[in-house]
């Protein structure tokens, strides 16, 4: 029987994350595929840009395009896109048709992906929810 120890877990881990995250350069950014799977089965995908602010990294919109693609009109669309700001107003990102946010390092950056992840989500069950309501 193999003993595990908190390393060996922590290798293993990192090792499975490096081999499900791919980087490229695409169109003056870095697209990020990463490991985090969306409850509608996408893998989230970011782009990093880098600027003298520091980084900047968004969902590149997709979020915002996957609830238009299923709002069944402009009214709900509004409200979702006040639901989608509230979202993002607690989770301490920006959303501005994409979601994003910027911290002055890569590592710092990359340290937030995981609540960017978390709003992505958050706003995807807008597009299953049968009601439409502002909080």
């Amino acid at each position: 029987m193999t003993v595990h120890t908190p390393e060996s877990v922590k290798a293993a881990l990192l090792a499975q994350w490096a081999t499900d995250t791919t980087c490229i350069e695409d169109d003056g950014a870095l697209r990020l595929d990463t490991p985090y799977v969306l409850q509608d089965g996408h893998q989230l995908r970011v782009r990093l840009y880098q600027d003298d602010e520091g980084v900047t990294v968004t969902d590149d919109g997709f979020a915002t395009m996957q609830m238009e693609m299923y709002a069944p009109s402009a009214w709900v669309r509004r409200r979702r896109y006040k639901q989608m700001a509230c979202i993002a107003n607690e989770l301490g990102i920006v959303w501005d048709v994409e979601f994003s946010y910027t911290e002055p390092t890569m590592e710092s950056a990359i340290k937030r992906l995981s609540t960017l992840a978390r709003t992505v989500d958050q706003a995807l069950s807008l597009v299953a929810s049968r009601y439409p309501w502002v909080p």
